[in-house]
């Protein structure tokens, strides 16, 4: 772990709600700092048109959030469950998103290019107008997507 990460205190595996005021004053007090919100319930969160790039959502639960339009370049979202979620015209651009659960999340108009989306569940996700250049798709299912 580096050690200019700024990570939210965790009890054990437990997942922590948060709420978009709370992930707004993280973003804010440390710019420059890796954001660590792996694990966290961010789950029906509305995260729409938010400045994202970078952070770590590894295994977090954020199925039905909404991510409209929200900048996630570079997120890692390793294992998270986006199952439902909003991501029309999100910006995905080399975010990683391996095992990702993605099943019936809308990502119409969302920029995918060179995202790494080995493993990834897709399962009838709203694809159309998705840019996808250069991505992973290695053992992806993408069964009525």
């Amino acid at each position: 772990m580096r050690s200019n990460a700024l990570r939210f205190d965790n009890e054990g595996a437990a997942m922590l709600a948060l709420t978009r005021e709370l992930v707004e004053r993280r973003l804010a007090t440390e710019r420059g700092d890796i954001v660590d919100l792996h694990r966290r319930n961010l789950a029906g969160l509305d995260l729409s048109g938010m400045a994202l790039a970078g952070v770590i959502f590894e295994r977090a639960n954020m199925a039905r959030a909404n991510l409209a339009g929200a900048n996630l370049r570079g997120a890692v979202l390793e294992r998270a469950n986006l199952a439902g979620a909003n991501l029309r015209g999100a910006n995905l651009t080399q975010a990683v998103l391996a095992n990702a659960r993605l099943e019936w999340a809308c990502l119409s108009g969302a920029n995918l290019d060179r995202a790494f989306l080995i493993g990834a569940h897709l399962p009838n996700a709203y694809l159309r107008g998705a840019d996808m250049r250069d991505a992973v798709l290695r053992g992806a299912n993408l069964t009525g997507a």
